[in-house]
């Protein structure tokens, strides 16, 4: 087993850094195929008004993979600074809106 901290899509330190970021991800996914992802998303990313990082950060692992179903049962949301009272459900609530608004 291996882990690798991989960099997040859209880090502003160029576009240089973003294709090589790009590649290193890429040649991973060509080496391991059955990998688990976690995503750490800040709070601020689904509760403000305009979030709308999440729906591109999902949209960008999509399109790294063929199909839903290669990765549907080994991805993991993590959600960074999360107000202590909303529940699980709450934030389902609001991933699943923002999906709505974003389709």
């Amino acid at each position: 087993m291996a882990f690798y901290d991989c960099p997040g899509f859209k880090d502003n330190k160029g576009e240089e850094y973003e294709i090589s970021n790009s590649f290193f991800v890429q040649r991973l996914l060509d080496i391991y195929h059955n990998v688990k992802i976690v995503l750490i998303v800040d709070e601020s990313h689904i509760s403000e008004a305009r979030a709308d990082k999440l729906p591109k950060l999902i949209k960008n692992l999509h399109r790294s993979f063929k199909t839903f179903e290669d990765i549907k049962d080994g991805v993991c949301l993590i959600i960074n600074r999360a107000a202590p009272d909303h529940s699980i459900e709450d934030y389902n609530k609001e991933i699943r809106r923002m999906n709505k608004l974003k389709n």
